[in-house]
Formats: C-alpha cells, sequence, structure tokens
C-alpha cells in the first residue's frame, strides 16, 4: 500500500496539538494547507469537536481551532486511508488575540476536498515559496516549466526532476513546495 502522505510528512510537515475537553490528547506530525484545513496521518486520534492548535510561523498564525469535519483520504494504490483531512469551523477561539474566520463560497487556490476549484494553477504554492524566500519565479522558470508540463502531461516519472538536483540541494526550502505540490497532484486533488 502506498502512502504519499506517509513520504511527504517527514520532510515539510507541522507539529499539530490535539485537544479534547481542555486535555492535551496527542501531537501529530501533518501538512498545513490553509487557514481551514489541514492534513493528519490515517490513525490520528482526531474526533469531530476536538480542538487543534496550530502555530505556523510563516502564516502569522497561533490559533487553536474547533473541527467540523473530518473526511478519509484514500491511498493511491490499494485499499486503505492514506490520511485525513481536517475542517476547521469558522468561529474558531484563537490562541492569544481574538478573531473569527467566515468563509462564504469556494477558497480560491485550495486544491483539496469541499473546496477544489478548476482554476487551480499548477504551481501556484511553488511560486509563492519562492517569492517568500526572497527570489523571483523567473529565477527558477526552467524548474517551474518542467513540473507544471510534467503534470499537465502526466509525466511525473521516476527521476524527471533529476537534472535540478543541484538547485534543489542549493535551496532546499523549495523542495518542499514540490513535495507538496506533486502530493496534490498524486492524490488527484490538482484539476488540469
Amino acid at each position: 500500500m502506498l502512502r504519499v502522505f506517509d513520504r511527504l510528512v517527514p520532510a515539510v510537515g507541522k507539529i499539530f496539538t490535539i485537544i479534547r475537553n481542555g486535555e492535551h490528547i496527542a501531537q501529530v506530525k501533518g501538512l498545513y494547507q490553509n487557514k481551514n484545513q489541514i492534513d493528519l496521518p490515517f490513525n490520528a486520534d482526531v474526533k469531530v469537536g476536538d480542538q487543534i492548535y496550530i502555530c505556523i510561523k510563516i502564516e502569522s498564525l497561533d490559533e487553536t481551532k474547533t473541527v467540523s469535519n473530518i473526511e478519509k483520504r484514500p491511498v493511491l494504490k490499494g485499499e486503505g486511508i492514506d490520511h485525513l483531512s481536517i475542517y476547521f469551523n469558522s468561529d474558531s477561539s484563537p490562541h492569544s488575540s481574538s478573531m473569527n474566520i467566515t468563509i462564504n463560497g469556494n477558497a480560491i487556490g485550495s486544491a483539496f476536498g469541499r473546496n477544489a476549484v478548476s482554476n487551480y494553477t499548477v504551481y501556484n504554492t511553488v511560486e509563492q515559496t519562492i517569492i517568500e524566500n526572497g527570489f523571483k519565479p523567473e529565477d527558477f522558470k526552467e524548474l517551474l516549466d518542467a513540473l507544471k508540463e510534467a503534470m499537465q502531461n502526466d509525466k511525473c516519472t521516476k527521476g524527471f526532476l533529476a537534472k535540478f538536483s543541484d538547485t534543489l540541494a542549493k535551496h532546499s526550502w523549495l523542495s518542499g513546495a514540490i513535495a507538496q505540490e506533486l502530493f496534490r497532484y498524486f492524490s488527484g486533488m490538482i484539476i488540469r
């Protein structure tokens, strides 16, 4: 059974704290998707109504949010669950200051679950990461073009990024963003 989630989490995962009835249940490593969704391992002890403490410095996010929905995501090959997509209520209780988040309609750019939209640009996340690290997407044009072409033409074969190994070693922060993009692609969450 191939669990793509288990391969990505060690490289780009974040630590989340699960709180039930005011008691810390567990700390779990998972993937931050956006302010309204995270992904946790398939066997995480999480229930609707639990609270999850999220601290993501790059997003300036330091909140405790209430779980409103849990969706099981299947593995790519074989039978089983790859991971759990966790969605939050809009009435989150902040960890340090007061804030309410309300979403009406689709969350444009989200590539998972009920918010998936067909106009998702293949490498928006990668470009955003490049900009956040002080570079221009044009600096990585050949890599971005190769990634986009491979994903659009179903040519994500083993080693297709090998010629960029020096670039990825020099800019290790870029590997995480590419890994998340490929996870979305292989999970069928990117609509081409």
